[in-house]
């Protein structure tokens, strides 16, 4: 997740938990129907730290390249 780096809502947000719990929830529910137009399944697994963000991110980027590469 990211926010600007100046807002003011969100000067204290550190670490994803530093984000106000109902704002978390209002989030994953967003993420949990917003292919439901298309017919499309979704599911979300609550959120991680910054640790889990980067290692999602390291493996979406190598699937990339892999199948830019066709392998």
């Amino acid at each position: 997740m990211c926010v600007p780096l100046r807002d003011p809502m969100c000067s204290e947000v550190v670490e994803v938990h530093d984000i106000p719990t109902a704002f978390r929830v209002e989030i994953e529910q967003f993420f949990n129907v917003y292919k439901d137009l298309e017919g499309l399944p979704t599911q979300t697994a609550g959120f991680g730290d910054r640790a889990e963000a980067f290692r999602v991110l390291a493996e979406a980027r190598a699937r990339s390249a892999a199948a830019e590469t066709g392998r």
